[in-house]
């Protein structure tokens, strides 16, 4: 029900680039996965340079944001307003497209649950370190920020 046309807008680019921050050399990120970048995660197998550039990063920002463009509009079977969109692309960036497509958030929002999408997000507030999934204080930052901009805030 999305419209197979809807891209983010610049504000959900400028708040995905605030929240993941910009680091032109690999670091592991709060769940010790490798990336670089804006936020963007270096696959197993994947070559990973030991520094990029700017435009380098930001090609790597537009292909991430492109896919979850992507799995938001093939998942999301409401009509949704730009910055439920927007807010949706930046959580699916966060979490992956595969948590996102098998969340019990998604079916509650296909079944018109749109009034509990801030509460249903803030729930996505822990990392997995040593195998023990802990609250992480950023990502309750995070999803503050993506639940006021699902409200239109």
């Amino acid at each position: 029900m999305v419209s197979k046309i809807m891209k983010a807008s610049i504000l959900a680019v400028n708040l995905l680039k605030e929240l993941e921050g910009w680091r032109d050399r690999p670091y592991r990120d709060s769940g010790g996965l490798c990336t670089l970048g804006y936020g963007h995660l270096i696959e197993a197998g994947e070559f990973c340079p030991d520094q990029i550039t700017l435009e380098q990063g930001e090609k790597y920002l537009r292909d991430d944001i492109d896919e979850a463009e992507r799995i938001v509009r093939s998942t999301v079977k409401v009509p949704l307003k730009q910055h439920q969109f927007d807010s949706l692309v930046s959580f699916t960036f966060n979490i992956g497209a595969g948590a996102w497509a098998e969340s019990d958030t998604l079916k509650i929002l296909n079944n018109g649950g749109y009034d509990r999408m801030p509460l249903r997000m803030l729930m996505w507030d822990k990392v997995t370190k040593n195998g023990i999934k802990v609250v992480e204080s950023g990502l309750i930052t995070r999803r503050l920020k993506e639940g006021l901009l699902w409200q239109g805030q």
